[in-house]
């Protein structure tokens, strides 16, 4: 019985770090199907992708594995060789994890990045 009950503890762990990347970026649902049919182990890319996720941002890791996928290679080793190659170009320093307390709300948190086109929008009606 605890023996069970460990086993489902596990495979729960896994679908809440599934759910917080689905939420956060769309693409990885798909890159994790494609890594499933290859046989690969799914709590290991989740976890990496969490990693990736909250050393990166969202809108960063999307772009990423929407590349990676489109190479064909649902892998997060793939999806981090895009996310360093658009770091470097954009010269930025890179990432330090920052350890967040026992708190699941802050560490469980998405922010997305909001469009700024209508910004641009109005910029480009005022004639600047």
């Amino acid at each position: 019985h605890i023996k069970e009950l460990q086993i489902h503890k596990k495979q729960a762990r896994c679908h809440r770090g599934q759910d917080r990347l689905a939420n956060a970026v769309p693409s990885s649902k798909e890159l994790l199907n494609q890594a499933a049919q290859r046989g690969t182990a799914l709590s290991s890319i989740v976890n990496q992708l969490i990693q990736q996720l909250d050393d990166y941002g969202a809108q960063e890791l999307e772009i990423a594995i929407t590349e990676a996928l489109h190479q064909n290679v649902p892998h997060p080793n793939a999806v981090h060789q895009v996310l360093e190659r658009r770091r470097e170009q954009k010269q930025l320093p890179s990432p330090i994890a920052i350890a967040l307390l026992n708190n699941p709300q802050a560490r469980n948190l998405v922010v997305r990045s909001a469009s700024l086109a209508d910004y641009d929008e109005l910029n480009t009606e005022k004639g600047e």
